[in-house]
């Protein structure tokens, strides 16, 4: 009991032990430190039996085997097309309203659909660089410059589906994301130990 009293404590005063004999990082538990080390190595020992896709750890190809299953389809109201998630159908239904949200800052040409100005916008450019029509920021990758437009837009269609938090891109959310599957191990380990 005196040694779960000591871990237990070491949670008010982040006092990290296990340290990471490559990086430095420190750890509250051992076990976090092990799932910590494949970072280092380069290691995928875990393979999703679908797609043969590999992953360092088992709780990525958990996350990773969810996108197999096949999710309830988010139907639009007005014309009955169907869509896999719920910030498609949210995009495809400015269709029906007439919102042309993305303007080109070249031409001002406008379009409903995220997608369909970076396609236009790179027909501008044959160095494909793409211009925020906010800031004026330049992009040369479309998925970046697709991330920053959401943050333009405060639109936040990624949920976490555990709390319910927002976020404007899919980094986001994985980022919060990882603060529940920590919460998950931590809870994990202390029923393990406890006798």
């Amino acid at each position: 009991e005196a040694a779960l009293l000591m871990r237990h404590q070491r949670c008010h005063t982040e006092e990290r032990p296990y340290r990471c004999a490559v990086c430095g990082r420190g750890f509250l538990r051992s076990w976090y430190l092990r799932q910590h080390k494949v970072v280092h190595t380069g290691e995928r020992a875990y393979k999703c039996a679908l797609c043969n896709k590999r992953f360092a750890q088992s709780s990525s190809l958990a996350e990773h085997q969810r996108l197999h299953v096949v999710a309830r389809p988010q139907r639009c109201p007005t014309c009955g097309k169907t869509f896999r998630y719920r910030s498609n159908l949210l995009e495809h239904q400015r269709v029906h309203l007439g919102e042309k949200i993305y303007r080109c800052d070249r031409c001002s040409k406008s379009f409903f659909y995220l997608s369909s100005i970076l396609r236009h916008q790179r027909s501008h450019d044959a160095k494909r660089e793409l211009r925020c029509g906010a800031c004026l920021k330049l992009f040369k990758d479309p998925k970046y410059f697709s991330k920053h437009l959401q943050a333009h837009q405060g639109g936040r269609p990624f949920k976490c589906s555990t709390c319910g938090e927002a976020f404007s891109n899919t980094y986001g959310l994985k980022k919060h994301r990882h603060i529940h599957k920590m919460e998950r191990f931590a809870a994990m380990g202390a029923h393990k130990e406890q006798p």
